[in-house]
């Protein structure tokens, strides 16, 4: 899924109490444009862009603090969940960092933008820990793609940016705008910055541009996307049990549709987006092991997705739900709008919902998906085969650091420092103070479960700051059960999920067609899927995709995967 759609969010968060949105919000439910970072490239995908090379040596690693009553996975890339706060949270920087001069930093706001530090009790309370001052600049996702551009156009760039990946910020770091932070971090290095060192191998290596680190790369689950659906609906028309094919889910989406189980009309099925990386189409791929949008040959080729066997029975099968009337009548319209879709559901008007896993389980939807009527799904596989899901790279961004304060050492060493404290792990003082502030000022504990003061003049204090390197982890005011649930969920969908073989590898002409290709398939798609198009018109897509620039991607991500592995 790639980093370039927007991330509105109608939920909250494991650090929020209300509507807020913040950066694990908006990955939380993964709705509409939200599930960005999430994916890859459009809509839902599960890919972060394409970088290329691999270190040749990762920085050390430091594995999470022991926190009584965690949940921790033992699958990798499962978030940790949390129960309370400690009832003594310990320190794990050397804040605050008396001396450092004040730090600027360019970062996304899900939502409004935070209030101004005069009137911010929360900020002033992380200044105070972080010993200087937070000098935020706070953009909206609809607006930036176009700030980037224009920071970088200026020359004047903050002392850290959240850079999400895309043709501009592509192209930045080539040219280098940004610190080359290898040989700082590798190794040993990393041991000055104690909360860096948790960052995982792999998210360094899959965060890697041509063999070298340009920025920190920030957390995200190997996957985070849950489905659920109506079983109480199913449940009355005849179907207790969760479907176990891809048949028996045709059979209870197009039933839902076709029953009436509340009285009134539902559909089975809300939106339907068409393209690859869509929410659904994720699904459904999913049921019939479609490719994470490469497959890697045994003869050292690559095949797209859209190229294979699975996808062509993944699209068949879209149809075949089409016509059984599983589909809401205006699922090409509705595309994937998952704000509209989710209220449709909670609107008893639609069966299936996407949500993220972390949505799920906090405020304002954690009891209605902790009811038994409403049953989290895994895709049901094709041939008792099993289903296979795309797996992200494990970031979603970078905090990349200027070029020019790269050169400066000691200035470095105030930037990464000031990473350091904002990527604390869960139990931590500095964690407490950047997600919440001060108890008793900007938050309460209620059961020993945070809850941000989020009304009346502080309503947006607590806002955007976590997101150049906090941790992502699962909390819920549901309580245990709640979380252990999301757990599970995750790591069934994990260790189901497949890698896309060419992630960190860069194609130019990916990154410059990849809303063109986007566009493409779904105007293709869509229409085979409700009948205007005959199915055979799928080699007409795949043609059409090859001579738009396809074999070029081809072509170039083979070289880059030759270049990697030393060929």
């Amino acid at each position: 899924m790639s980093p370039k759609e927007s991330r509105s969010n109608l939920g909250d968060s494991s650090r929020r109490s209300t509507l807020a949105v913040t950066r694990r919000s908006a990955l939380g439910l993964g709705v509409g444009a939200a599930a960005a970072v999430l994916v890859g490239g459009c809509s839902d995908k599960t890919r972060t862009a394409a970088t290329g090379g691999r270190l040749s040596k990762v920085p050390s690693h430091l594995a999470p603090p022991a926190v009584e009553g965690a949940i921790v996975s033992a699958v990798t890339g499962v978030p940790p969940g949390y129960v309370s706060l400690p009832h003594k949270l310990f320190r794990t920087t050397d804040a605050p960092f008396h001396g450092s001069r004040p730090v600027s930093s360019l970062s996304i706001a899900w939502g409004n933008p935070p209030n101004k530090l005069a009137k911010n009790a929360y900020w002033q309370e992380l200044n105070a820990a972080l010993g200087t001052a937070y000098n935020g600049i706070f953009v909206p996702f609809d607006a930036y793609d176009a700030k980037v551009a224009t920071t970088l156009a200026g020359g004047d760039l903050p002392d850290v940016m959240e850079l999400i990946p895309s043709a501009t910020s592509d192209k930045a770091i080539q040219q280098g705008a940004f610190a080359d932070l290898t040989d700082v971090l590798v190794g040993d290095g990393i041991k000055k910055y104690p909360n860096l060192r948790r960052i995982r191998p792999d998210q360094w290596q899959n965060s890697a541009v041509n063999g070298r680190i340009y920025g920190i790369p920030i957390d995200l689950p190997l996957f985070d996307m849950q489905w659920s659906y109506r079983s109480d609906w199913a449940t009355k028309l005849g179907y207790p049990d969760p479907p176990k094919s891809p048949d028996d889910f045709l059979t209870v989406m197009s039933a839902i549709s076709k029953g009436k189980p509340t009285g009134k009309q539902t559909y089975g099925i809300g939106g339907y987006g068409g393209s690859y990386g869509s929410s659904f189409s994720i699904f459904i791929n999913a049921m019939f092991r479609v490719p994470n949008e490469w497959r890697l040959e045994s003869d050292g080729s690559l095949t797209n997705a859209i190229d294979t066997d699975e996808y062509e029975q993944a699209v068949a099968f879209t149809v075949k739900l089409w016509k059984s009337g599983a589909f809401h009548p205006d699922a090409i319209a509705l595309g994937d709008q998952g704000a509209k879709t989710l209220t449709m559901f909670t609107d008893n008007q639609v069966g299936l919902i996407k949500t993220g896993i972390a949505g799920a389980m906090t405020p304002p939807y954690v009891e209605m998906f902790a009811r038994s009527d409403v049953r989290p799904l895994v895709p049901p596989g094709a041939d008792g085969k099993g289903f296979a899901v795309p797996r992200t790279s494990g970031w979603y961004g970078r905090s990349v650091i200027p070029a020019k304060v790269g050169k400066d050492d000691k200035r470095l060493h105030e930037i990464l420092q000031f990473i350091d404290f904002l990527a604390a792990p869960f139990g931590s003082r500095e964690l407490a103070t950047y997600m919440w502030g001060k108890e008793g000022v900007t938050y309460d504990l209620k059961n020993n479960f945070p809850l941000v003061r989020a009304t009346g003049e502080i309503a947006n204090d607590v806002v955007g700051f976590g997101g150049i390197s906090e941790p992502f982890f699962y909390q819920s005011p549901g309580g245990r059960p709640a979380i252990e649930r999301g757990v599970s969920y995750c790591e069934a969908m994990v260790k189901s999920s497949v890698a896309n073989p060419v992630a960190n590898i860069q194609s130019p002409t990916q990154t410059r067609m990849s809303t063109q290709l986007t566009n493409l398939q779904a105007d293709y798609i869509n229409q085979i899927v409700i009948g205007r198009r005959p199915m055979s018109d799928l080699a007409k897509y795949r043609g059409e995709w090859h001579r738009r620039g396809g074999g070029q991607i081809i072509s170039e991500l083979r070289r880059g995967l030759d270049k990697s592995k030393g060929h």
